[in-house]
């Protein structure tokens, strides 16, 4: 039999209505064929009697009925395998609505099965329930896992799957049901990915179980699914918008990054806000109508995903912008929330998924820069060019040279510019601009309280990094340059409101002096002491609980001290035992070189490549990370510790801010404070350069060669540069990416390499507490206990 062409299926579908059906029920037939039955399955009347078969259908189910396939069957068999020789289905005559009606009632039982991918529901079950690594579940397994837990939530076309069973969207959606889940991480701790673990369906079911034969006949007829794939997605490309494809990757961020209470906030607002046909959908799910929030309140998460997923892309951007400015959804500075154990699902040609931050959510891509191509088509949106006065307008703000064009003058203006100068000046130009602005990226322009905040939300929703990590430093050191000049202000004759103002800006400096120590001993213990390559989130520090952890620790180094030098160090220290914190670091840190051997890495968390290849090196062998710095940094490390606690300690804040409370103040005592604060600036300094005091650095400029080597610059605000070479042989550490704002500490170099320690910052918020404890590796299996050996035994470390 002649297989259909592409063309030939564009003949035969021309109409509208013929290509929606046509895709409706494809859509439904891609629920069936993810779906996972148990060997008890079988097809039920309303399942098979709305469909109609062609002749050439007729034909193909009663060849399978002489081989012994049950009618109910064959007939669900041709919409399985719907992309034949010929088209097995009338979808003229087939009844799409009742067969949509069959295939709801049997999700919303649960008779027909999909794994619910969101968060950690099946993730925390998986590891509960299987200790080994596994690639595979086998159907008893599948069960296993997939009981008590609720239906997937997925999205064909308009269909959404969920507990509800199969209900319609107002948006056109492509996030496929499938059998293959993130469900596990392997027991490398190189590794980051979530890997892929296939469920299995019954194949003793009977509709199974007779596939191979209807396969076999279709191969005799010659099938070919490249024309019915080629027409599909000529259908799908001319349907979907860049605004479809968003909405995918929005539905992924709320379903991995949202907690269950910011869930129910965001259909809470979209009952309240949203499009009304929600409310109309609730009703006829039997929810009982009243105020949102006690609408949504004992839904599941797979529940109030699935409702989301009836809304409009458009609501939900809204909804989750406005509920982040209104602090509904707690996103602090300097978080950026995107997809966890779905990390790596992308969409569309861009290959986009989404992120979320304070100022909402905006997309990116993992293929290719997408945020100057959105901020060219922004300019384009805002200064009509077919419009003379616009035009003139655009090329007198572009500052164009005599007789040059728009397009070429705005051209060379995106490629040498700052993109950051570039939307100063043109979108807050008028208001009109921001209007513009405001619905093409889209967020509410009513938010942003000021330019800045305005600007740093449209280079935030064009997709340029925005710079939201708080400097530690810059209080201190304007506080700093204030005194000084109160003080040679007033060096010849200080007045009584000369005092008032001194005691004023010095409270301050000291409080905000104590702050930033404690910051600094915290984050600097917490870096040279934690081993950041098996930890659950690598090089990724928090400011509170391992800040806390790390201060007291250092209580340990105090133990031998006499009774008169011992330093306590409670939660919070004071400023005398913080100055006196990078002694205590120093020692504790040497007593580790001492005994290094106590601190070796256990032969399973050695990663699989460390023995495979000698391109990448492993330097970590050893728990404690200043252990596997390079000798000298390691020895430069201890006596800048020292040198920073001696000139604290030797500065004394504690005597200089208990002297302010004299009345008057003598010239010496005026002396003295301004060479304590100075001394006290030098050392911060000290503290800085040498990455000691958390200062953000921010990739500046990278630069390459035709030899594929490149050098990215990462810099502070303040001037400090580290600049990274690649390729390099410490590439596979997980260390953060140089497109990561990240904390630098230029001193920490790693042993055998040009790398030092680099961290990012993991704030406190609901989103890190709903991934505490994530990911869970499995136990080492056999065949991993025999790599490991022989990798302790490649990088010289005994096998113990």
């Amino acid at each position: 039999m002649a297989q259909i062409s592409t063309s030939e299926l564009a003949r035969l579908y021309s109409t509208v209505e013929d290509r929606r059906k046509l895709l409706r029920l494809y859509a439904l037939r891609t629920f069936l064929g993810s779906c996972i039955i148990s060997s008890s399955y079988r097809v039920p009347d309303g399942l098979h009697t709305p469909i109609v078969l062609t002749k050439y259908g007729d034909r193909v189910a009663e060849r399978l009925r002489k081989q012994g396939v049950p009618f109910p069957e064959s007939r669900l068999l041709c919409l399985l395998e719907m992309l034949a020789p010929q088209p097995l289905l009338d979808i003229e005559r087939t009844d799409i609505d009742a067969l949509h009606n069959a295939i709801h009632n049997q999700v919303k039982r649960g008779e027909i099965r999909l794994a619910f991918r969101y968060g950690r529901t099946l993730y925390d079950k998986f590891s509960d329930l299987f200790e080994e690594e596994k690639f595979a579940l086998t159907g008893k397994e599948t069960f296993e896992l997939l009981n008590g837990t609720p239906q997937g939530v997925f999205q064909v076309a308009d269909y959404v799957s969920g507990p509800f069973g199969i209900l319609k969207s107002h948006s056109n959606r492509s996030i496929v049901p499938t059998r293959f889940i993130p469900l596990q991480h392997c027991v490398d701790h190189s590794c980051k990915t979530v890997h892929d673990i296939a469920l299995e369906t019954s194949y003793e079911a009977p509709i199974n179980e007779h596939r191979s034969k209807m396969a076999q006949q279709l191969e005799r007829d010659g099938a070919s699914i490249d024309p019915w794939m080629n027409f599909f997605d000529s259908l799908r490309t001319a349907n979907r918008t860049e605004g479809e494809w968003r909405g995918d990757a929005i539905i992924t961020l709320m379903g991995d990054a949202l907690t269950d209470r910011e869930l129910k906030q965001v259909v809470a607002w979209l009952l309240d806000r949203g499009d009304t046909g929600l409310r109309t959908a609730t009703n006829q799910l039997g929810i009982r109508q009243g105020k949102s929030n006690d609408m949504v309140a004992n839904l599941g998460r797979a529940e109030v995903l699935q409702l989301a997923c009836l809304s409009d892309n458009a609501y939900l951007i809204s909804a989750l912008d406005e509920l982040v400015h209104s602090g509904d959804i707690v996103v602090p500075e300097g978080e950026i929330r995107t997809a966890v154990v779905n990390r790596g699902t992308v969409f569309g040609p861009f290959h986009l998924y989404a992120e979320l931050n304070q100022f909402g959510v905006r997309f990116q891509s993992d293929s290719s820069s997408i945020a100057p191509l959105q901020l060219r088509q922004l300019i384009e949106k805002m200064y009509d060019l077919g419009n003379e006065a616009d035009r003139h307008e655009l090329l007198w703000q572009l500052r164009a040279r005599p007789g040059e064009t728009v397009d070429r003058k705005l051209q060379r203006h995106m490629q040498s510019e700052d993109p950051r100068e570039v939307v100063e000046r043109l979108a807050l130009a008028r208001r009109s601009n921001v209007v513009v602005a405001s619905e093409y990226l889209p967020f509410n322009e009513a938010f942003p309280k000021h330019d800045e905040e305005l600007v740093d939300t449209m280079m935030w929703k064009l997709g340029f990094p925005v710079d939201t990590f708080p400097d530690s430093n810059a209080e201190i050191f304007a506080l700093h340059d204030k005194i000084m000049l109160a003080l040679r202000q007033n060096d010849a004759d200080p007045t009584d409101e000369f005092y008032e103002e001194l005691r004023g800006l010095c409270a301050n400096y000291f409080v905000k002096l104590e702050e930033v120590l404690r910051d600094s001993v915290s984050f600097t213990t917490w870096a040279l002491t934690t081993d950041h390559f098996a930890a659950p989130n690598p090089y990724s520090y928090r400011t509170i609980a391992d800040g806390r952890t790390a201060l007291l620790s250092l209580n340990a180094a105090s133990a031998d001290d006499p009774a008169e030098r011992r330093v306590i160090y409670s939660d919070p220290p004071t400023l005398y035992a913080v100055s006196r914190g990078y002694e205590r670091l120093s020692v504790i840190l040497s007593d580790m070189q001492a005994h290094a051997e106590n601190y070796e890495r256990q032969l399973e968390q050695y990663p699989r490549w460390a023995t495979s290849q000698r391109l990448q090196n492993f330097p970590f062998k050893h728990t404690i990370p200043f252990l596997d710095l390079a000798g000298e940094a390691q020895e430069l490390i201890l006596d800048r510790l020292r040198q920073a606690s001696k000139m604290l300690v030797s500065a004394d804040p504690s005597e200089l801010r208990s002297g302010l409370l004299h009345p008057r103040l003598s010239r010496t005592d005026l002396d003295r404070l301004r060479s304590g604060i100075e001394q006290i600036r030098d050392s911060l300094a000290l503290l800085e350069a040498d990455g000691f005091v958390r200062i953000t650095y921010t990739l500046s400029s990278f630069s390459g060669d035709s030899m594929s080597r490149q050098s990215f610059v990462l810099a502070h605000k303040r001037g400090y540069k580290y600049t990274i070479h690649t390729p390099s042989n410490h590439s596979w550490l997980r260390m953060p990416s140089v497109y990561d704002p990240q904390y630098v500490m230029p001193v920490a170099r790693i042993a055998g390499g040009t790398e030092v320690l680099r961290f990012t910052r993991r704030v406190e918020s609901p989103f890190v507490e709903m991934y505490e404890g994530y990911p869970t590796r499995p136990s080492v299996s056999q065949r991993d206990q025999s790599f490991q050996a022989k990798a302790a035994k490649e990088v010289g470390q005994p096998n113990k």
